[in-house]
């Protein structure tokens, strides 16, 4: 959200993919320094779940249950029903082009975000591990960056307590 003297900032932007308008692209993804000291309750909050506790990022592999929690659905889950695909999204005028996407939508086949859900982690609801950044969809499915290009572009490691 937008700070005002009411509600301040919770995070500062870092960095961000700078996108291909012509080319292939992975990820449309940015990474914030948050303003919140307790993780544990912030993880609570912003995944539904506790704290991962697995000790690695998870791959995603067609029929991989998924959960995701957003701000507009909360919390839902899903399966992972493609990977490595190529996609066409919309952005105002023009339209990019992602490679190597991960997949998802809900065993009925609806999809598992809406808008205002971009940004949401996709992870495995056991362990709680990252498996995709969720940044597109449609009525029926849910597109989500896979994890390790979000880590690596962002030289990210994870640390789970």
């Amino acid at each position: 959200h937008q700070p005002t003297t009411a509600r301040p900032a919770m995070a500062r932007l870092l960095d961000h993919q700078v996108l291909d308008p012509t080319g292939a692209n992975y990820i449309d993804a940015a990474i914030a320094d948050t303003q919140v000291g307790d993780y544990h309750s912030m993880a609570r909050q912003i995944l539904g779940a506790e704290m991962p506790t697995c000790d690695h990022p998870a791959n995603a592999t067609v029929g991989l249950t998924v959960a995701r929690s957003g701000r507009t659905l909360g919390y839902r889950q899903g399966k992972c029903v493609g990977v490595k695909a190529a996609v066409r999204v919309q952005y105002g005028a023009h339209t990019l082009t992602f490679v190597d996407q991960d997949i998802f939508a809900d065993p009925g086949g609806a999809s598992i975000s809406q808008p205002g859900d971009s940004g949401s982690l996709i992870f495995t609801p056991e362990l709680v591990a990252p498996v995709a950044l969720l940044f597109a969809g449609s009525n029926r499915l849910t597109i989500g960056n896979p994890i390790r290009y979000v880590a690596e572009r962002f030289q990210l490691s994870f640390v789970f307590v």
